[in-house]
């Protein structure tokens, strides 16, 4: 049997307030704030998934679709698990790569 998700393990990987840089959040910290992500943002660590805006029941672990000049939650991971801060790492250096890439690069 899989251990369900504990809510102090989680962190929330998000655009910072300036849209060009990601920040790494303390999923309690963020609990009841109505800045990015705060009132769209939803867990369900009994059945291990998020909602965020139109992306709904993600596993926790996983991101979202990012395109340039987004915002918001990007994705939601447990600190503890080893495959999900490399999961959350990786995609936060491609976005990162991706929307400080311009136009004339492609």
């Amino acid at each position: 049997m899989v251990e369900p998700f504990r809510l102090e393990n989680l962190v929330v990987l998000q655009y910072a307030s300036n849209n060009c840089y990601l920040q790494v959040r303390d999923l309690l910290k963020m609990s009841g704030e109505s800045s990015i992500g705060g009132s769209c943002l939803s867990v369900d660590v009994k059945n291990g998934t998020w909602s965020y805006r139109e992306w709904r029941d993600r596993q926790i672990g996983s991101s979202r679709g990012c395109s340039r000049n987004d915002s918001g939650v990007i994705g939601v991971y447990d600190r503890t698990d080893i495959n999900q801060l490399s999961s959350m790492v990786h995609t936060a250096v491609e976005i990162t790569h991706a929307s400080h890439s311009s136009p004339l690069d492609d």
